[in-house]
Formats: C-alpha cells, structure tokens, sequence
C-alpha cells in the first residue's frame, strides 16, 4: 500500500485511489497505515467515482486539533531535552543525603543505559570521601544491614534522586575488602567513573575516615552526544506534524475555499 496526496494515485491504470486534500500520515509500506483526510474517490476507466469515507468537517477538525497538539507536545519535549542535555549530551542527576550512613546506587540505576556514569560525592565538612564500586552480590553482603540510603528513584529532566533509607547501625570498614572493581578516595570530594559491561554493580559512597559520613552531596552523569540529536531529532518531528495539522485546519476551517457568483452581462452584437 502507498499513501498519496491529492492527484496521485495508487493501484492499477484501471482502478485506483486518491485523496482530495489533507493529512496524510504513512507508517511504513510494510504495515501501510494511513490517515486519510477529505474525500476518496476511485478511477474506474478513468471515471472518479465517489466512495462514501469521507470524515466529517467536525470530526475532522477534532482530529486536526489532537494531532497538532500532539506535534506540539512533541516539539516542546524535544527542545527541552536538547536545552538540558546541552551540546555534550550530558544529563545530570543530583541529592543531598543529610542522614547518617553510605550512599548505595544500585544496579537498576547505575547499570540502567549503556553509558558510563560518573559518580562525584562530596562532603560538605570537608572530610574523607571513598567511592567503591563491585558487583551487586559482594556489595550487598559487606554491606549487611547497616544503615544506608539507597538512590531508588531517577527524574527527568528535573535532575533529582530520591533516596530510601534503610538498615540500622554503622558501616564496617571496607577499605580492607578485596572484592572492590573500582576504588577512588578524596579530601572533602571524590569521584569515579563506572564503565558499563561488568555488571550488575552497586557503587557505594562511605567516610573515608573515621568520621560519620553525613550531609553529602552525589551526582549522577550520563554523558551520550546520541541523546542530544535524538531531541532535536524528536522536536523537528514535532513542528512538521503541528504544521501540517494546523494547515488542514486552517483550511479546513468554516467559510475556507467558499466563492461567491457575480452576475454577469452578455451583449450581442447583430450585423446587418
């Protein structure tokens, strides 16, 4: 199947289809889905003949709104994305966690894309920071059930994490644990850039000293130039599909296309 517009047609020299005027919206020729606007008429050896599928002015005009409010959903989204991703495609992901206790980002969110992620804790005391990464499994058991608060959700394009406390009790030592991939360690600030292909992994940010790690600062980056041509991409989408639906409305509207008689006056000229 192949969509037209108004004058071409599809099917064989002896019979085919076309659509007078509107939007016509083609998914692909193997599913060939189309939204046909306005009035089909089919050739017949080369008479039109009229088929009754004509969408009606109203419904019409309802379907023409949906769709460009739709492009424009589309649009905004899009534009938006690309504003915060800015022209490094970075998003970035930020909590401050004022309880007592590590910072644990499990692998529903660090391994969730296919991009490295860059892990940055700070503290604001200006203390030790130590970030460790390894898999969930290992993780988990030096872990125990000692208290810690767990980055359980993600929001876009907000830029937040939520976190959910849970456990009881301080946090062994983990320096000596040797089942640490990835390790970094810093006065007051520290960070660590996870790769993806090793996990599931859990990253946990603990006090690289003595003290009590507490109000901390963590940020999440996720940086993929992929992500910023897709927005663009996605609001370019977007205006075409409001274009053309407001378009059909436009012309489409009542009174559009209507023409007014003029009377007109013959004189006859008679030769003798």
């Amino acid at each position: 199947m192949r969509c037209v517009t108004s004058g071409a047609s599809t099917g064989s020299p002896r019979s085919s289809e076309r659509a007078d005027a509107g939007l016509v919206l083609e998914l692909s020729p193997a599913v060939g889905v189309c939204l046909w606007w306005g009035p089909r008429t089919t050739l017949v050896d080369g008479h039109h003949q009229q088929r009754d599928e004509t969408v009606s002015a109203p419904a019409r005009r309802v379907i023409g709104a949906v769709v460009a409010g739709l492009g424009v959903v589309l649009a905004v989204a899009g534009a938006w994305s690309a504003f915060k991703l800015g022209p490094s495609g970075e998003a970035q992901f930020r909590v401050i966690s004022k309880a007592p206790g590590a910072i644990v980002v499990g692998p529903e969110v660090l391994n969730a894309v296919n991009v490295p992620v860059q892990i940055t804790a700070t503290r604001r005391d200006g203390g030790a920071v130590r970030l460790v990464a390894a898999g969930s499994s290992d993780a988990r058991a030096i872990l125990g059930r000692s208290a810690v608060s767990t980055v359980s959700r993600v929001h876009y394009p907000a830029g937040t994490l939520d976190l959910r406390a849970s456990g009881a009790g301080a946090l062994p030592d983990i320096s000596a644990a040797d089942v640490w991939r990835l390790s970094a360690r810093g006065a007051g600030s520290a960070e660590l850039a996870v790769d993806q292909g090793s996990g599931p992994e859990t990253a946990v940010v603990t006090s690289g000293d003595a003290s009590a790690l507490t109000n901390v600062t963590m940020t999440l980056t996720w940086v993929n130039s992929t992500w910023l041509a897709e927005a663009l991409v996605a609001a370019l989408i977007g205006l075409m599909i409001a274009a053309f639906a407001l378009n059909d409305l436009w012309r489409g509207r009542p009174g559009a296309g209507r023409t007014h008689a003029h009377p007109t006056s013959t004189t006859s000229e008679v030769t003798a």
